[in-house]
């Protein structure tokens, strides 16, 4: 265990921060993710979530602050060392490999990421189960371009279940899809925590956020205003003010347990 690190958190951040140009996009964030929860990352358009992801991911450096790991620092890991140890994302506009069929698509990801399958048919067989928990089974030969967007997201999952996060991180998987869709979208995700896997959802749909989320912590242009259970963060008075469109708040010290 590093010096520093909490003993309970899979994912620790501390006091990170980037600025882009006189912007600060992220400022001073602190956070924890525990194994085997589910937070949620909550604020309006431009309150830093992306960034955030972007900086846990391994795609940005931060400007300061420090980020572990299950107890190692990361902060410089490069993004495919970061998912060499099971930290994996998805985007919130998909990132399909489109001239690729559905299975080849979660085939590539199985023959990286973590613990990468020893054979093509050992992975082809892997990707195939994760075709069948994102219940796209049936779609396995088809052209990933000729997925409607539900599928897509789908699609998306399937692929980071098949580089086996021990962390996954989804950008706004709700966006877009309608009731029925949200549905098995929430039941792929619990099916993800039921195998194991630690979530963190960036997301604006508040019937996910309630149904899927343990916590959640809320940015306000950048900073962290309010953490807790989602109903007792989605009534709290500052989170009310940034969702009305009142402007930002002051920083107001964090809510719930850590």
């Amino acid at each position: 265990m590093t010096p520093g690190a909490s003993p309970q958190a899979l994912l620790d951040v501390r006091a990170l921060s980037k600025a882009f140009g006189g912007l600060r996009a992220v400022d001073a964030v602190s956070l924890a993710v525990h194994e085997g929860e589910i937070l949620g990352l909550l604020g309006p358009n431009g309150s830093g979530k992306t960034t955030l992801f972007n900086l846990i991911a391994g795609d940005l450096a931060p400007d300061a602050g420090e980020i572990y790991f299950a107890g190692r620092p990361i902060t410089r890991y490069a993004p495919s060392r970061r998912a060499a140890l099971g930290i994996v994302r998805t985007f919130q506009l998909v990132r399909a490999l489109l001239n690729l069929t559905v299975l080849d698509n979660v085939l590539v990801a199985r023959l990286y990421g973590r613990e990468p399958a020893p054979s093509v048919s050992r992975a082809r067989a892997e990707a195939r189960r994760c075709l069948e928990i994102a219940g796209l089974d049936d779609r396995a030969g088809r052209p990933a371009a000729r997925l409607p967007l539900a599928d897509r997201k789908k699609l998306e999952i399937a692929r980071a279940l098949a580089a086996r996060p021990r962390l996954l991180l989804l950008d706004e998987p709700a966006a877009g899809l309608d009731q029925r869709e949200v549905d098995a979208l929430l039941s792929l995700v619990r099916g993800a925590r039921a195998e194991g896997i630690t979530l963190m959802i960036v997301e604006h749909n508040m019937r996910v956020v309630h149904a899927l989320c343990d916590r959640v912590v809320v940015l306000s242009a950048g900073r962290a205003i309010a953490e807790g259970t989602p109903a007792r963060v989605l009534e709290h008075a500052a989170v009310v003010e940034v969702y009305l469109g009142r402007g930002d708040p002051p920083v107001r010290p964090l809510t719930g347990p850590r």
